[in-house]
């Protein structure tokens, strides 16, 4: 899949309500060059790291079927970013280029092993 620009830190607090439709701000961790997918996947997996939620089933649920609320979230992203790409392999692409910092303390630990976790579900298969 081409790569091509994501803002980093794709998340709800970084997104602006405006007339024309929904603008994002805060690009101080933008990269050029990204798979597909990158932002919407960083901020989901963010999110069941840091805070537990989605539940890693339900993740895995909304990236590989598109249904639930996270796949279509991730769906409306998709439309809206008009990628032909398939948000399962960009899950991968991601889960491969993503940093992987060491923990800091206790609850990066636990993040730290959820992301493991979803690592690991790649090598296994």
């Amino acid at each position: 899949a081409p790569m091509g620009p994501a803002h980093g830190d794709c998340a709800p607090w970084n997104l602006l309500r405006t007339d024309d439709g929904w603008v994002l701000v805060d690009w101080e961790s933008a990269v050029e060059e990204a798979p597909p997918f990158f932002d919407v996947c960083h901020w989901r997996v963010q999110s069941h790291c840091l805070l537990g939620r989605p539940a890693q089933q339900e993740l895995l649920y909304g990236l590989r079927t598109g249904r639930g609320w996270v796949g279509r979230a991730i769906e409306a992203y998709g439309q809206g970013s008009a990628l032909a790409a398939s948000p399962w392999s960009g899950f991968r692409a991601y889960l491969d280029i993503a940093p992987v910092l060491p923990a800091a303390n206790r609850h990066e630990s636990r993040a730290l092993e959820r992301r493991r976790s979803l690592f690991g579900l790649f090598e296994a298969g």
